[in-house]
């Protein structure tokens, strides 16, 4: 099974040092793989397992969690974007 690690990602092109990696790169690189066909392991849930390895091993930043947006978090962003237009 390939994971399409042998093409140059747009992870390697951003030249990222030791504890840079962060879950916006993450979530890059996962659409990159989806745009290139990839079908197998272009979900946050399927990295999870080595997201946590390298968070463990200093490689992948710790973020805090984020909630899950509430109703209150939702009505004030589309206060946001309607203020916006």
């Amino acid at each position: 099974m390939s994971l399409g690690f042998t093409q140059r990602t747009g992870l390697q092109k951003k030249q990222l040092q030791t504890g840079d990696l962060r879950l916006s790169e993450i979530k890059d690189f996962l659409a990159d793989r989806a745009a290139a066909g990839q079908t197998v392991g272009i979900s946050l849930r399927a990295v999870t397992p080595v997201m946590s390895y390298l968070r463990e091993v200093g490689i992948a930043v710790r973020e805090p969690d984020c909630p899950a947006p509430g109703a209150l978090t939702l009505i004030i962003e589309r206060y946001r974007r309607y203020h916006h237009q």
